[in-house]
């Protein structure tokens, strides 16, 4: 008899149980999907699903619209430093150590990075992208930023013109509070120099001209049109004056400016 009752209860349980399950499932459905989480060896911040749209580029090879794309989320996220900060990170690292394998690919992400990074240093450095991008790592005590800053730096170190500016610095002392800007001082003063046989032809042009300006007003006044310009050409033939003479040296500087801008703008990427 013992053993019929307790064949019966453990039916009865059984029956319980089974009629329960619908109610359970009904209960886990009503609660709703769980919240996104990272895959396993991700950055728990990605779990965003605002990030989802850049990391399937990225997963497709779509380095271009990836790259936009992680731009594009820091941009309307503005208000949010957090996401903000995240997407310039994320888009920093993927420039850097994704975004291409050909050298001239790993030089162009080297320099979007570092843009981007320096953008995360100055707008958002009380974020938690912030602090992963500074936390040190071994031989970088600034971290991934110091890191990326110290590869473009030996990159460019080849370059000529990084080499004379770099003198510079190091002229000056290489101290951090003021020796770029001492060696800023210096190019533009060798720069001056450099040109100075140019500045001084221009000024002289000019001063011709000036000195011409009496007649030109006299030439002025008695003809018109094509004539005026006839005796105009006739008088600066009689006096040896060109009137392009004082553009010519100014064309003639614009190489020399656009090295300098080269030079600064390889220097300070680093």
């Amino acid at each position: 008899m013992r053993l019929r009752y307790l064949g019966l209860l453990i039916v009865q349980m059984a029956v319980v149980a089974f009629c329960a399950m619908p109610t359970m499932a009904r209960a886990q459905g009503q609660a709703g999907p769980s919240a996104p989480t990272a895959p396993t060896g991700q950055d728990p911040a990605l779990a965003n699903p605002i990030f989802a749209k850049a990391l399937r580029l990225e997963q497709e090879g779509k380095k271009e619209q990836a790259l936009t794309e992680w731009v594009s989320i820091a941009r309307a996220h503005r208000n949010d430093p957090e996401i903000a900060a995240e997407a310039l990170y994320q888009a920093g690292l993927y420039a850097w150590q994704r975004f291409g394998t050909s050298p001239a690919e790993k030089v162009r992400g080297q320099d979007q990075a570092v843009q981007l990074w320096k953008e995360l240093d100055l707008e958002y450095p009380d974020t938690q992208a912030y602090r992963k991008l500074t936390a040190p790592i071994p031989g970088f005590p600034t971290g991934q930023l110091g890191q990326l800053e110290h590869e473009i730096d030996l990159r460019n170190s080849h370059d000529w013109k990084y080499q004379i500016l770099n003198g510079l610095v190091v002229l000056t002392g290489r101290n951090p509070n003021y020796s770029y800007a001492l060696a800023l001082i210096l190019l533009a003063v060798l720069v001056k120099l450099l040109l100075l046989p140019l500045t001084r032809k221009q000024y002289a042009s000019m001063r011709e001209m000036q000195r011409l300006q009496p007649l030109m007003k006299d030439l002025q006044k008695k003809y018109k049109g094509a004539e005026l310009n006839e005796k105009m050409m006739q008088l600066y033939k009689e006096h040896g004056v060109n009137p392009l003479a004082g553009c010519l040296p100014t064309l003639l500087q614009l190489p020399f400016l656009f090295l300098v801008f080269a030079a600064i703008r390889e220097y300070e990427l680093a």
